[in-house]
């Protein structure tokens, strides 16, 4: 599993791990059918493709697709940014 490192410096990589940490949310929970959503398009992107990720954000984007495949269901789904004012929110907070 990737360490999740708080101070990256490379914004795709704070929404991936943001990503990664809804799926390990998921499944601590025991939801067998899950829909995360998120603004930043070319992660939802990396997830959706078939290709291996040689981005540097690949070992977030492996861990997604490996535990993803964990859930009966799973939907990765862009949205607007104006819609996703609770992720936007708890960043501030965090």
């Amino acid at each position: 599993m990737t360490a999740v490192n708080m101070h990256t410096p490379i914004p795709f990589a704070a929404e991936a791990m943001a990503c990664l940490q809804a799926v390990q949310a998921g499944l601590k929970f025991g939801y067998r059918q899950v829909v995360i959503e998120g603004d930043a398009l070319n992660v939802i992107r990396k997830i959706q493709s078939e290709e291996e990720d040689r981005s540097v954000i690949s070992p977030y984007i492996a861990d997604i697709k490996s535990l993803s495949k964990m859930f009966n269901k799973c939907c990765f789904n862009k949205i607007s940014r104006n819609r996703n004012g609770v992720a936007h929110a708890i960043s501030r907070d965090v």
